[in-house]
Parts: C-alpha cells; structure tokens; sequence
C-alpha cells in the first residue's frame, strides 16, 4: 500500500516494500512491511452482499412506517458531539417521522444536544471549551423526561489524544450516561459508537476500534440498544469506496460519507440515521 495525496493504494502483484497510511487522527506515518498479493478483505460478490445489509437496513422506514413502536406524545433526546449539532442524521429521521405512514401524524418530540469538541467526561458535565449546554446531562435527562435516549461520542475522546478520554473512563462514562437516562424514566437507551476518523477501507484507526468495542461492550452489559455506526460505515467503505486499477492496484476512498473526514455529508447522514433509527425500533420492542 502506498499514499498518494492522501488516498492509499494496495498493490496486488508481488509483495512490496511500503509506508502505511497511518491515523489520520494523529497525523503521522509509519513504517510498514511487504504486503502479499491478496487484498485486506474479501472483494467476492458473497461479501459484498453481506457488507450491504449492514449499512442498507431500512431503519427510518420501520420507524415511521405502520407497524411503529413509537406513540403519540413520545420524546427522543439524543446527546453527542458536533455530528449530533450539525444533526445531519437527526433531520434524516425528523425528515421521515413526519412524513411516515405510521408517525405523519403523532406529536414526537425531538431533543438535540451536540456539544462541539464533546466527549463522554464534558457530554456528562454539560460545557466544555467549544460549547455549553447550560446543564448537565443529569440536569436535562430529568427535566426533558425522554422515552428514547440515544447517545453519540467518541471522536473526541480519541482524536483529542492525551487530552482526550483514557478508555477506562470512557467505559464508565458511558455506563453512568445509560444509568442516568434510566433513571430520568428512559424507556430505551441507545448507544452508538464512532463513525470514522479520517480512515478508509485501507487504513482502520486501532484506537478508534478500541473505543467503539468499548462502545458496544457497555451496550452488552448494560442491555442498552446497539447502533453500530462505526461497522456500517466500514462496510460501505469497503464496497464503495474500493476500487480496482488496471495497473493492478486497490484505490482506497475515505470522504464518501463525510465531508471532512469525520463529519457526516448526505448519504452519510442517511447511513446513519437509518442504523440509529433501526435500533430505536429493537430497543423499544424489547
């Protein structure tokens, strides 16, 4: 694999000697070593299909639709960083509640509270340098009294490094945010891990993986609903934003579903709210 402005490339002759695209988050390379011929992930048209239903579930379409587990009067808060303040992914599901079979003509309530710069430890206290909620999380959870939580984070607590959030306290962060919506009578919490940081098909950041493993094993534990963002987006990747030279050599594509690299363009946002909108549905008819 090699980087040429930025897009990385795979060779699929003979092994070569190559420079990794490292974490864009961190804004380095690495040294890398020979690569085998093979691909990183399986291209067969099998994989491609199961890579599809992954990112193709039509989330916004069971939530509005007839068959709803939404009622009239219900609120929906969800908390995050400045992908929930632009709410690309928000106004996707706004869009489709009120133009849905099921939904069209109930009063759902929506919450939005992204806080730029937010990580789990600033989410939950309510400020940090770039944006204030005026409260905590606590302080909203019980004054909204939402019937479905739907929580967010994780950029930052990666890319802000040694400033961010050290995976332990990220864990617990989490574990206190789905205890609190609880408490303020959440009917449903869900829980999404990191979308991407820069990354491409070819070049996945370890630590961001980390912190959304994280993400789903508090999801687990905690019996919180899963919207796995950060596996849909990969697979979209990996099935579009792939492509195959005649020269022999894999392109690898990242800015398909943001606009930044980090930040949710259309089809990005539409990705994701039809993930978080599939697990809203499976959290309330638990």
């Amino acid at each position: 694999m090699q980087t040429r402005h930025g897009i990385a490339t795979w060779a699929l002759g003979a092994g070569v000697c190559l420079i990794t695209l490292a974490s864009a988050a961190h804004g380095v390379e690495s040294a890398g070593t020979a690569e085998t011929a093979k691909p990183p992930f399986d291209m067969s048209a099998q994989a491609k299909a199961e890579r599809e239903r992954i990112y193709s579930v039509p989330g916004r379409a069971n939530l509005a639709g007839k068959a709803t587990p939404l009622e009239d009067g219900m609120k929906i808060a969800f908390y995050g960083d400045s992908l929930t303040m632009q709410g690309r992914y928000i106004q996707a599901i706004k869009t489709a509640l009120a133009e849905g079979e099921g939904t069209k003509g109930m009063s759902i309530q929506i919450f939005q509270h992204g806080l730029n710069g937010g990580r789990v430890p600033t989410v939950l206290e309510g400020k940090c340098p770039w944006g204030d909620f005026k409260a905590t999380m606590q302080e909203l959870l019980d004054k909204e009294k939402a019937d479905v939580v739907c929580i967010w984070l994780g950029v930052n607590d990666v890319w802000h490094g040694k400033k961010g959030t050290s995976p332990e306290d990220f864990e617990a962060g989490l574990e206190k945010m789905v205890a609190l919506a609880r408490a303020a009578g959440a009917k449903a919490v869900v829980l999404a891990p990191l979308a991407v940081l820069k990354e491409n098909a070819g070049n996945w950041n370890p630590t961001a993986d980390e912190f959304a493993d994280i993400t789903r094993k508090v999801a687990a534990e905690t019996g919180a609903g899963l919207a796995d963002v950060r596996k849909a987006y990969q697979a979209y990747l990996q099935n579009n934003g792939t492509e195959a030279g005649p020269d022999g050599t894999l392109t690898f594509k990242g800015n398909l579903l943001t606009h930044d690299g980090v930040h949710a363009n259309e089809e990005g946002g539409n990705v994701a709210a039809d993930v978080i909108a599939q697990a809203i549905v499976d959290a309330l008819q638990k």
